[in-house]
């Protein structure tokens, strides 16, 4: 049986209070295309996106008034913008500088 996105949302590795990844708690805007951010379990790095900043979602953020936009979705426990981009955790978690 396939699972369904409703079915990953609920197993184990997204359920609330369960989850085996860091989320992100907390989001500032350094410069433009550098952010601070800080997961849940302390760890705060400083993320320059420059490179990162292409295709059809990711180009309006090379405005720096869009891109300081940014904001952390709770539910998903990472970093959104309002025209609809966001970036996963684990990417986030996981950049190296």
């Amino acid at each position: 049986m396939q699972e369904s996105i409703g079915d990953y949302a609920e197993s184990r590795l997204w359920s609330k209070g369960t989850r085996d990844m860091e989320t992100v708690t907390k989001v500032n805007t350094v410069r433009p295309y550098i952010l601070e951010v800080t997961f849940s379990d302390g760890v705060c790095k400083q993320i320059d996106l420059t490179q990162e900043l292409y295709g059809e979602v990711f180009e309006p953020l090379r405005d720096p008034g869009m891109f300081s936009q940014v904001a952390v979705d709770e539910v998903l426990g990472t970093i959104v913008w309002p025209n609809g981009a966001d970036l996963s955790p684990e990417f986030l978690y996981n950049w190296r500088a």
